[in-house]
């Protein structure tokens, strides 16, 4: 758990700025800067679980060879 935190941390930590830096931001409604920031969250996690995933499997293949 306490990779997928730091992952997800480092990861959102690159993404928002991005984002909330874009021009015209501060001008979109509060409701799509919501959206936008939940779908970001959406994909990042499961972006993060599935790199842990794939990296477990990948040591579980290094074992077997």
């Amino acid at each position: 758990y306490k990779k997928y935190q730091t992952d997800l941390a480092s990861l959102l930590g690159k993404v928002m700025p991005k984002i909330t830096g874009m021009a015209g931001y501060d001008n979109l409604p509060h409701e799509v800067k919501v959206e936008m920031v939940e779908m970001i969250l959406r994909e990042t996690k499961s972006a993060v679980r599935n790199n842990i995933i794939v990296e477990a499997n990948m040591k579980d293949i290094e074992r077997i060879l």
